[in-house]
């Protein structure tokens, strides 16, 4: 079962968080594509000018056929992270337009801290997400935003 691993992988504490996320999932024995992982496009050492040039096009085309071929898509939520949310609307997009034949079981998480269900009102909200973003979210998995450990525990089930 291939798992397609998204989110924010622009910092060093993210990347580490992400290595750790994939070998959790690795340790369960599913593969896993994350885009963090792909040197043809993250190896800096080794592109040129003319493909550092074009990569945009190949960071699309690489993720996109990794997200519609993967069972399992999981996406770290964040208003912040525009190339994630990008990504949820464009799978959003395909799974409105029944794009696959059989669509990944799709799941979403967030480390954002602020997150509560202590009750919050007017201007003094600690967070919230983008409602359109959440929308397509919730399109995509009913249960919304969950934990990463609610995530593990429902993809060991299905071991």
């Amino acid at each position: 079962m291939l798992i397609y691993n998204g989110g924010d992988m622009l910092s060093l504490a993210t990347q580490d968080r992400k290595a750790k996320e994939n070998a959790q999932l690795r340790a369960l024995g599913f593969e896993v594509w994350a885009p963090q992982e792909d040197k043809e496009i993250n190896d800096k050492q080794n592109q040129t000018e003319e493909s550092n040039n074009h990569l945009a096009e190949k960071i699309f085309r690489h993720d996109t056929e990794a997200m519609m071929r993967s069972d399992v898509v999981i996406f770290e939520v964040s208003n912040n992270n525009v190339g994630t949310n990008v990504e949820i609307g464009q799978m959003a997009q395909a799974m409105w337009q029944n794009a696959w034949y059989r669509p990944p079981r799709f799941f979403f998480h967030s480390y954002d801290i602020r997150r509560t269900d202590i009750p919050e009102v007017g201007d003094r909200r600690s967070t919230s997400i983008n409602q359109y973003l959440y929308g397509a979210i919730l399109s995509l998995n009913s249960d919304g935003i969950q934990t990463w450990d609610e995530i593990v525990e429902e993809l060991t089930r299905w071991l």
